[in-house]
């Protein structure tokens, strides 16, 4: 597991290795890291670490091959600490990615990190109620065919729901009240945890 910091210090080393390449590369970071990125662009609480950066978009061989000396250089034990894993498992299920987030994650849109500035990598994340549209969705699965939901997902979601207002039924921004109403299931286990923590 890395923190937001040790990412920053593998992107640099990689950025190194893309500039003696003369190659520039984006990633369009979904789930923990893109957390990580919104808790610091919007000032609020979240998780600290992650097991790797999500990346949605797709690189070549010789980016993929500068991604492993990034993992030689820092001996990580997670070898595919930046991967495309999520969006092949999306193209597998026959969908087109683009339309498949926009429908499946209503108010999703890319944030560009300022804070990781780099000469030859570009970083883009998903914004709070992208995620937060995703997260519901990987509870609601999870709790309709009967198995106990992630304990990250609901924790990103608490943090999420913290930052609007902890009361689930006077939420005032109209994109997260209405993800939450979408997703039933996800807002009754919510409020559970949520009276619970109390």
């Amino acid at each position: 597991m890395y923190s937001y910091e040790n990412f920053k210090e593998m992107l640099n080393a990689l950025n190194e290795k893309l500039i003696e390449e003369n190659l520039d590369m984006e990633i369009y970071a979904i789930g923990g890291f893109a957390m990580m990125c919104n808790a610091r662009s919007l000032g609020f609480d979240a998780r600290e670490i992650s097991i790797d950066i999500d990346s949605y978009n797709q690189y070549n061989e010789t980016i993929m091959n500068l991604i492993d000396k990034v993992a030689d250089e820092f001996d990580l034990d997670e070898r595919k600490w930046l991967n495309t894993d999520w969006r092949n498992a999306v193209l597998k299920a026959g969908n087109g990615i683009e339309d498949w987030i926009i429908v499946t994650y209503p108010g999703w849109k890319w944030e560009i990190s300022s804070d990781v500035n780099l000469a030859k990598i570009k970083v883009y994340y998903a914004n709070i109620e992208g995620l937060f549209a995703m997260k519901l969705r990987a509870v609601e699965d999870k709790v309709e065919t009967g198995f106990e939901p992630r304990l990250n997902d609901v924790r990103d979601l608490v943090s999420i729901l913290r930052l609007f207002e902890e009361d689930i039924d006077n939420i005032k921004n109209e994109t997260i009240k209405s993800l939450l109403d979408s997703f039933p299931i996800s807002k009754k286990y919510l409020k559970e945890v949520i009276s619970k923590d109390r």
